[in-house]
């Protein structure tokens, strides 16, 4: 009930008066920003928030940084997200699966034995 009433409130106000009036009751709020606002907001613009990497097929990207920044250990994106499965392999090598036990490991999922 109070949430439906907050709501309506809200819906009845722009912004500013929303921030003015919580502002008068002390209570801390802040505006959701769009896309557009967050890549021109100068908080991101320093924190380099905002990114462009390639993609698996040569596409550029743009989202998201890494978050949080670490001085000492610092993030990085080194690829695009990888395609269903790609890793698979190597992953299943890693921790000591043979080629053979491998392709079982897909056909047991797939309920075929």
């Amino acid at each position: 009930m109070v949430e439906e009433k907050l709501d309506a409130w809200l819906a009845a106000h722009t912004i500013a008066e929303v921030k003015e009036r919580f502002a008068e009751l002390n209570i801390a709020c802040a505006k959701v920003l769009t896309v557009p606002e967050l890549e021109s907001n100068p908080q991101y613009v320093a924190r380099e928030s905002i990114t462009q990497w390639q993609t698996m097929d040569g596409r550029t990207c743009k989202g998201p940084n890494i978050i949080p920044k670490f001085k000492n250990n610092p993030g990085q994106i080194w690829r695009g997200m990888p395609s269903h499965g790609m890793d698979t392999a190597a992953i299943l090598k890693n921790i000591g699966y043979s080629e053979k036990r491998h392709s079982g490991v897909g056909q047991q999922r797939s309920g075929q034995s």
